[in-house]
């Protein structure tokens, strides 16, 4: 079961797992820390295409799990193994997860306008 965000734009201030953890069913619970722990990293992603100068694009790094900031709704941010999936469930109800909120924008003309909210900050051209 995945813990999903609620928000488009968003700062995790804090995850507590305890609770979750503590339900009956759970064989385990994680954040991307936990996950880092264990050693998990960045999804691997080739760039696909070349800039106009030639340069590879730009790829954001991607984990399983959000880390520090969550970018789109719905996007995960803890993960519930349970014996059963109602365990499960019950047992993410339990995460407690504090945001807070980034600017966004949901509208095309509205994204490339100046100075709008960017979520991957933009690479300096040199």
């Amino acid at each position: 079961m995945l813990v999903r965000s609620p928000h488009a734009h968003a700062r995790i201030t804090s995850v507590d797992l305890e609770p979750a953890k503590q339900a009956k069913g759970v064989i385990a619970a994680w954040t991307m820390a936990e996950l880092r722990a264990d050693g998990v990293g960045h999804i691997p992603f080739p760039p696909l295409f070349k800039r106009a100068d030639g340069s590879p694009m730009a790829a954001p790094p991607r984990t399983p799990l959000a880390e520090g900031k969550v970018f789109y709704v719905g996007q995960p941010v803890a993960a519930i193994v349970a014996e059963t999936r109602v365990q499960a469930q019950d047992a993410a109800d339990l995460v407690s997860i504090d945001y807070e909120d980034l600017p966004c924008v949901v509208d095309a003309k509205a994204a490339i306008a100046p100075n709008a909210p960017q979520v991957w900050q933009r690479r300096r051209e040199t």
